[in-house]
C-alpha cells in the first residue's frame, strides 16, 4: 500500500496506542497521534507523528483531531477517579462516532473487550459495548470490533500487594479459567487491519489466550519467575475495591472491575460468533519473566 495514508491513533501514550504508532510510523506512514499530555507524546513526535492534544470526551478536540483522516484506531477511556466511569467510557465513544461520521472517516479498529455483545456480562466489559452501539450507528464505516481478553497487564494491579503480603491475591476464582493476552498482541493485530485497509462493512474479530491460565498456573509461574513460593489466594470483592481506592482508584471504576471480576469469575465471558478468532501470540510465561517478576523484584518500575 502507498504511504499515502493519514491515520489516526487516540490514546496513543497507552500501550496499544503507542505500540500501534510506533509501528505504522516505522513504515513510513502519516501518524496523527492524540493524547491529553504532550510530553508523553513527543517520542512518537520524534519518530515522524503529528502531536494533537486533547481530551477524547470533550467533542470539539474529537471532532478537530479526526479532520482528514482515512482511517483510525479508537481507545476508549474514562477518567478513573470518575463518579460515573461508564458514563465517561461511553462519551468518548460518542464522540468518536460523532467526529467519524461529520469527517467521512472510511475505516477504523476499535479495541473493545471480549463478551461485549452480552449484557449478562458486567462491569468493564458492558462498558465497551455503549462504544460499538454508537460506532455501529456510523454510516459508511468499515469497522473492526476489536476484542480483547483480560490484558497480561492487569497483573499490575497486584504487583504491590505480592511485594508486601507474598501471596497473589485477585479477586477471581483461582480454579476458574480465565482469557488472557497482552496488549502487545491487541497492538499487533490491530496495525495489521490498518495496514491493509481490507475490512469492509462491520467485522468482530476476537483474540484468546492459552485455555489453560488460571489464577493457580499464573502464581505458579510468578514463583518461578521470582525464586521463591507466590501462593494465589481469592480476595474478597470488597477488600480489593478498599485496596484500589486506598491506591488512588476512585470507588467506581474499582466497582466495575470488579464487576468484571465476578463475570469472569463464573467462567468464560459470553459471547457471540466472531467473523475471525486469533490466538494470542506473546505467552502469559514470557510476560510474567519479561514484565511481571522484573517489578515484583524492584528492578523495572513502569507500570501499566
Amino acid at each position: 500500500m502507498a504511504n499515502n495514508r493519514n491515520y489516526l491513533i487516540t490514546g496513543a501514550t497507552g500501550k496499544v496506542g503507542k505500540r500501534v504508532a510506533e509501528q505504522l510510523l516505522s513504515q513510513g506512514h502519516q501518524v496523527r497521534v492524540f493524547g491529553r499530555n504532550r510530553d508523553r507524546l513527543e517520542p512518537l513526535v520524534d519518530m515522524g507523528a503529528t502531536p494533537f492534544v486533547g481530551d477524547m470526551r470533550d467533542q470539539e478536540s474529537v471532532s478537530e483531531a479526526f479532520r482528514g483522516v482515512d482511517a483510525a484506531l479508537l481507545v476508549a477511556q474514562g477518567d478513573r477517579s470518575s463518579h460515573d466511569y461508564r458514563r465517561d467510557f461511553a462519551r468518548a465513544g460518542e464522540n468518536y462516532a460523532t467526529a467519524l461520521a461529520r469527517h467521512g472517516v472510511k475505516w477504523a479498529v476499535f479495541v473493545s473487550a471480549l463478551g461485549a455483545d452480552d449484557d449478562r456480562n458486567r462491569g468493564v466489559i458492558l462498558m465497551h459495548a455503549d462504544a460499538e452501539r454508537a460506532l455501529n450507528a456510523v454510516p459508511g464505516l468499515n469497522l473492526v470490533h476489536l476484542r480483547a481478553p483480560i490484558f497480561f497487564e492487569d497483573l499490575f494491579l497486584y504487583v504491590s500487594r505480592i511485594r508486601q503480603s507474598g501471596v497473589l491475591t485477585w479477586p477471581i476464582s483461582t480454579q476458574t479459567f480465565v482469557d488472557m493476552g497482552s496488549t502487545r498482541d491487541v497492538a499487533d493485530v490491530a496495525t495489521d487491519y490498518l495496514k491493509k485497509l481490507e475490512f469492509h462493512g462491520k467485522q468482530l474479530v476476537e483474540l484468546h489466550g492459552a485455555p489453560d491460565v488460571n489464577m493457580e498456573k499464573i502464581s505458579g509461574l510468578i514463583s518461578k519467575a521470582v525464586g521463591k513460593t507466590i501462593p494465589a489466594k481469592p480476595a474478597t470483592r470488597e477488600a480489593d475495591i478498599e485496596s484500589m481506592v486506598a491506591a488512588g482508584i476512585g470507588r467506581d471504576f474499582s466497582n466495575l472491575l470488579n464487576d468484571a471480576w465476578d463475570t469472569f469469575s463464573r467462567g468464560p465471558a459470553r459471547r457471540e460468533q466472531p467473523d475471525v478468532s486469533l490466538p494470542i501470540q506473546y505467552q502469559i510465561e514470557d510476560f510474567i519473566c519479561d514484565e511481571v517478576a522484573p517489578v515484583i523484584l524492584n528492578t523495572k518500575l513502569d507500570k501499566f
